[in-house]
């Protein structure tokens, strides 16, 4: 749950265009395939400030997968008492694997329809 704090004090704090070289994914920067995560940091900077088009923009997978897992924990770390109530059916994981891996592939597919799936550069502000 602090990671979960921590990440968003910082991605309210700090603006991903004044340091973009802080921004560069390892995977895309070796391969110069896009991973499923590439863009999250700026998705949940413009998350914090309110544009969620941007965010959208930036990765659809922190407001489809981040927002609800963020939820899931703070339910979970607030409410010890129903932990054992609140529980996921076990085709849950397998769910989520198979969304992040489809958007993987999708994303890097060379065609124009899915360069909406492409985050922006880092050095392009989302406010």
């Amino acid at each position: 749950m602090f990671f979960l704090v921590g990440w968003t004090v910082a991605a309210w704090c700090i603006k991903p265009a004044d340091y973009p070289s802080w921004y560069r994914c390892v995977a895309h920067s070796i391969t110069g395939w896009y991973c499923a995560g590439c863009g999250s940091t700026r998705a949940t900077h413009a998350l914090v400030h309110g544009d969620i088009l941007a965010s959208l923009r930036q990765n659809p997978l922190v407001l489809v997968l981040g927002v609800p897992a963020a939820a899931w924990v703070l339910f979970r770390a607030f409410r010890p008492s129903y932990r054992a109530r609140w529980k996921m059916p076990g085709w849950t994981g397998w769910a989520v694997l198979a969304l992040v891996l489809s958007f993987w592939l999708i994303r890097n597919l060379p065609l124009a329809a899915f360069d909406v799936l492409r985050p922006l550069p880092a050095s392009t502000s989302v406010e």
